[in-house]
């Protein structure tokens, strides 16, 4: 238990009805909230009458630690009513609007949903010419990822609610309103699918239950019935109605429109004596889902009321050496228990091999702390798509790599893509994995442009085999023109011409340590652009795979390379558990929230990881902040200008790995 500093003392004494907290990384926020339950209960406060608000199941699990920690009996702690903003609102929806299935992740359903929209969306398009507007080439089945997330900012700011019923969406309204035409297209009509109709967007009502609800859509779903012209309850029947008297809100700083909707509406139907609200606006990284900092500030007090706002300013996480640091990147005040120490190394690591070596080493070296509790250790990275090398590298030295917020290199469609092109040209489409049908078609259809789609669903479910002959058909063929029964024969000329090269580069001899850099005379970009919209996802998805290409290098023959990358990725299935050697890899928004003994941040570097755009810079304080003992950052050849508070370049080192492939 921690006794409270002067900031936490004046926390807890405020008699504001309104109060924001703006407290630093690692200054103890969850446990001032906590603090502020315990002295509202120990003032004779029912516990069902605390709200507690969080933004993800892992932060209400770590509050309920909280109170625990500082003595708030188990059976009054499971008595307040601390929730996510999703929680909440998923069931008081389901008393308003019926049961509705949550879904943790996007299974079939919502695929098949997206790709329904897209298609209707495209036709009417096309019905009111818009057509030249509307930029998804084909299905759009590798879209689907982008889609849900643009969904997830277009929901989080209700950019398109705050048009009204009025707004018709036209290439020109969009542009004047900000919006992406396609985005808004799609979104407009998931929307409708998504509550059981077909026919034209904002024809459903609010008290239509949805078909199923993904992380993020209660509370949207809640704010839409919540602002409805003609909602289908009354004061009385408020679905919002709790009877909370006090209101905390976690991690304010990830508040959106359509999260503050429901929190004003919280504040309004309820008998709220006070609302606190915690967050550091320096670790605003969701702002592609709505997050805005200015909801713990300025858009409170015109939204609800005026705050009195107060500061959290001890790091109780880590050390003066890192917090130094921090606090001038983010241009404030940092104060630092004097019981925390934090070590801190800057060191260039010009490849991937060094960079592994370095993690190796750190991992050898972390060993169990003083309480006998296993030291963590996390690997934070900017650009996760790069991510492969890395990978590779690590599970060469016997890791087993856990990926956090994006995909392990061999689920990319673009890598499943070149995986199965070279098993094709090799006669090796054995070492395909069954389980992977489904995506390597995707795949296929998306990036050869191929239109026949309902030939293409005929093998969904069918065997390797099938999918071989009926799919791809004889590589030879396909050079001479002569095959027109498989699925592969429909593709465009572009796509054409890319295929035969890479088959005609196959037959006349290649070698795996060469297929990397062999790959930038096939023309895949050309492929990619049927399946991607923006140029930054054509250039990701031609990074990873040349990637992954360079995997082929140390083989004999491309038919131990794919067997090889079969055994890990059935290897990664299969260890899940007992394994001694794991490294986690997080992308850095990922990772917020959490703090682990021993960070690793590699390719901190000038041109990569760099400059004054400010999510660039909370991306840098998020992944910095979240070790405790010590903190690792790499760069390859210029360092970012982040680093320069961490001292001078003449005094890093260099770490050199085993000789491997260069980054």
């Amino acid at each position: 238990m921690i006794e409270p500093d002067d900031d936490q003392l004046a926390i807890l004494a405020s008699a504001a009805r309104f109060n924001a907290i703006d407290g630093n990384a690692g200054a103890a926020k969850t446990t001032t909230l906590a603090m502020k339950v315990e002295d509202a209960l120990h003032h004779g406060m029912a516990p069902e009458d605390i709200l507690v608000l969080t933004y993800s199941p892992a932060a209400v699990l770590a509050f309920q630690q909280r109170l625990r920690w500082i003595g708030v009996e188990r059976e009054t702690v499971l008595r307040v009513h601390i929730t996510t903003f999703d929680a909440l609102c998923h069931n008081r929806l389901q008393v308003l609007q019926g049961d509705c299935p949550y879904l943790e992740h996007p299974n079939r359903e919502v695929h098949e949903t997206v790709l329904r929209a897209i298609q209707q969306a495209r036709l009417r398009a096309e019905r009111r010419e818009l057509g030249n507007a509307f930029v998804i080439p084909g299905e759009g089945a590798l879209l689907i990822p982008v889609l849900l997330h643009a969904f997830k900012r277009l929901k989080g700011t209700m950019a398109v609610n705050a048009l009204g019923n009025e707004f018709v969406l036209t290439e020109a309204s969009a542009l004047e309103a900000g919006l992406d035409f396609t985005e808004t297209a799609v979104l407009q009509t998931y929307e409708a699918l998504r509550h059981g109709l077909s026919d034209e967007p904002r024809s459903f009502r609010d008290s239509l239950a949805p078909l199923f609800r993904l992380p993020d859509d209660p509370f949207y779903d809640m704010a839409c019935a919540l602002t409805a012209d003609d909602p289908v309850f009354d004061h009385g029947s408020h679905p919002l109605r709790l009877g909370a008297r006090l209101i905390l809100v976690d991690e304010g700083h990830d508040l959106n429109r359509a999260m503050f909707t429901v929190l004003q509406h919280l504040v309004e139907v309820n008998p709220v004596e006070q609302v606190f609200v915690v967050g550091d606006r320096d670790q605003v990284v969701h702002s592609d889902g709505g997050a805005d900092a200015g909801f713990m500030t300025s858009h409170f007090e015109a939204g609800i009321g005026r705050l009195q706002r107060m500061p959290l300013t001890t790091c109780r996480r880590f050390g003066e050496r890192l917090a130094g640091p921090l606090g001038a990147h983010a241009s404030k005040e940092y104060a630092v228990a004097a019981d925390r120490h934090t070590e801190i190394t800057v060191v260039r690591a010009r490849t991937v091999g060094a960079v592994a070596t370095l993690i190796e080493g750190v991992f050898n070296h972390s060993g169990q702390l003083e309480n006998g509790r296993p030291s963590s250790l996390a690997v934070l990275l900017r650009h996760p798509g790069a991510s492969v090398d890395l990978e590779s590298a690590l599970e060469r030295r016997g890791f087993q790599v856990e990926t956090h917020g994006f995909e392990p290199f061999l689920q990319r469609p673009e890598v499943q893509f070149l995986r199965t092109l070279v098993a094709w040209v090799t006669q090796s489409v054995d070492t395909l994995a069954q389980a992977n049908l489904l995506a390597i078609q995707d795949a296929f259809a998306e990036f050869t442009g191929c239109r026949s789609h309902e030939a293409t669903k005929d093998v969904r479910h069918k065997n390797l085999d099938a999918f071989r002959d009926y799919f791809l058909g004889d590589p030879g063929e396909f050079v001479r023109g002569t095959q027109d029964g498989p699925v592969l024969s429909h593709v465009d000329d572009d796509a054409r011409a890319a295929l035969q090269r890479f088959i005609v580069m196959f037959a006349a001899g290649i070698e795996p340590n060469d297929l990397h850099w062999r790959l930038q005379d096939v023309g895949f970009v050309h492929m990619f652009k049927h399946a991607f919209v923006y140029d930054e996802q054509v250039e990701d998805a031609v990074e990873a795979m040349t990637s992954f290409a360079r995997t082929a290098a140390g083989f004999e023959t491309f038919a131990g390379w794919l067997k090889g990358m079969a055994q890990r990725e059935w290897a990664a299935k299969s260890e899940r558990r007992g394994h001694q050697r794991v490294i986690r890899l997080y992308a850095i928004p990922a990772a917020k929230g959490l703090e682990f003994d021993h960070v690793v941040m590699p390719d901190v570097d000038a041109g990569q990881f760099d400059g004054d755009a400010q999510e660039e810079r909370n991306l840098f304080y998020v992944g910095a902040s979240r070790a405790r003992l010590r903190l690792t950052m790499t760069f390859r050849d210029r360092p970012s200008s982040f680093l320069h508070a961490f001292g001078r370049e003449s005094d890093w080192d260099e770490v050199v790995g085993a000789s491997e492939t260069p980054a």
